[in-house]
């Protein structure tokens, strides 16, 4: 019996082996996605970080079919970390996230913090340009032509550079049909020009991420902002704003840019897959904001908002009101030793090219 019972036990042990060695490998699922590397070449995993939620359009028609395509190209070489809605740092401290290297790559506005950028507020001034497609090609030829416009980076990459969709006057209760109704309202702004532009149309500006404005009108802190078009669906701002002025206004610049030491890291093949990509995506995120602020106009006032178009005279009242904000960025990138004056000149010939062309 013992005798008997020893070999049952061999048979069934021998039985188990075989079936693990046999018939489970063949049962068990395929990785997809596994990534096999040459050996000794490691993966580099960046962390790129931005201020908007998952749910707008730039993180899902932007960013996602950026790093797919950064992951396909490198095969698998480069992937990401993704930190957005500001869970690694506030808009206004991503620029230098980037530069110390907390993060690998970070997009945010120049305009939330304006003393770094003055050169480049140029493309801001109001009137200038009225599309992202327009403001984003005249951003890209002044930063190729001016050092001094290149300067402002130099602490980092610059994968690419846009503007958003235009800005306009998004109110709670006021309607504004001329320049005299915003005498002393309290108007969130996103840039330090649209600040200055506020304060000359008489109205009490105050500078506040995107982000904040949600609350700040739930709190009463403000009256109205000024603000993409995008903002309404990206944000939730078509809860709290009823009222639309054009417009439109200005425009808002945004940086995507890169670490340094982590670029010299990089291949050039690699390197050469970013640039090719940043192009890419330079165009098509244009083609975002343009889409996203007439499909959220149009959505607002299919939901009973009012929108209110500025005559053009009253339009050029508000024009005529900035003379000295003009100036005053003339000033100040002169104190620095740049030729505002031709740089501002570029700027008007480049939109009234732009828009003659358009025509």
């Amino acid at each position: 019996m013992k005798i008997a019972k020893i070999k049952g036990f061999k048979t069934v042990l021998i039985c188990l082996i075989v079936f693990s060695l046999i018939i489970l490998p063949a049962c068990t699922p395929e990785k997809d996605n596994e990534v096999t590397l040459p050996v000794g070449e490691e993966i580099i995993t960046l962390k790129i970080a931005h201020f908007m939620p998952q749910q707008h359009f730039f993180h899902t028609n932007i960013i996602e079919p950026f790093i797919e395509e950064v992951e396909i190209l490198t095969e698998g070489r480069i992937i990401f970390n993704v930190r957005p809605f500001s869970t690694l740092a506030s808009p206004d401290a991503l620029y230098d996230m980037a530069a110390t290297g907390i993060a690998d790559i970070t997009i945010s506005l120049q305009g939330y913090t304006p003393w770094k950028f003055p050169v480049s507020s140029v493309v801001e001034l109001p009137f200038i340009c009225d599309s992202s497609e327009m403001g984003t090609e005249i951003l890209y030829e002044l930063y190729n032509k001016f050092p001094e416009i290149q300067e402002e980076y130099k602490d980092t990459k610059v994968l690419w550079l846009f503007q958003n969709d235009p800005e306009y006057l998004m109110m709670v209760d006021e309607e504004i049909h001329s320049l005299d109704d915003l005498n002393e309202l309290k108007m969130r702004t996103g840039t330090g020009v649209t600040y200055e532009a506020v304060h000359a149309w008489g109205g009490l500006p105050i500078l506040m991420p995107i982000n904040d404005v949600y609350s700040a009108v739930r709190s009463r802190a403000i009256d109205g902002a000024t603000g993409p078009l995008s903002a309404l669906e990206s944000f939730d701002l078509s809860d709290v704003f009823n009222i639309y002025i054009g417009g439109p206004f200005t425009i808002a610049n945004f940086f995507v840019v890169m670490n340094k030491s982590t670029w010299e890291k990089l291949s050039p093949q690699d390197q050469e897959i970013f640039e090719s990509l940043a192009e890419k995506y330079r165009k098509l995120t244009s083609v975002e904001f343009d889409k996203a602020g007439k499909r959220a106009l149009e959505n607002a006032i299919g939901n009973g908002a009012t929108y209110i178009q500025l005559s053009e005279d009253e339009q050029k009242r508000f024009e005529d009101s900035l003379s000295d904000v003009y100036q005053d960025w003339v000033d100040l990138v002169k104190k620095k030793g740049i030729p505002g004056e031709e740089i501002l000149e570029e700027v008007r010939r480049l939109s009234s090219e732009y828009k003659n062309n358009r025509q």
